[in-house]
């Protein structure tokens, strides 16, 4: 956990999006979650993106879009005719 590197996504803050600043700190290192110094909140580090409350983990829910990506790749450019008949 580097708190230098994450973005922190409360709109709310006028310390939102800046990284690098010491604005960032780490709040609980068994839970995984951060705190801003200025606002007070705590976050976790996948706020704001589709890993967040996800009870996957992140390889899994990877590998399940990108199969998801290739079937529709898959109907659309091989099997054109049937794709078109389905709608």
């Amino acid at each position: 956990m580097d708190p230098n590197k994450v973005f922190y996504h409360n709109p709310d803050c006028h310390a939102r999006g800046k990284i690098g600043y010491g604005n960032i700190g780490i709040h609980s290192l068994k839970q995984q979650r951060y705190i801003c110094h200025e606002c007070g909140k705590t976050f976790t580090e996948s706020k704001g993106t589709i890993f967040y409350r996800l009870q996957y983990h992140k390889e899994f829910v990877t590998q399940i879009v990108t199969l998801l990506a290739l079937l529709v790749l898959y109907r659309l450019l091989l099997l054109p005719s049937v794709w078109m008949n389905e709608l």
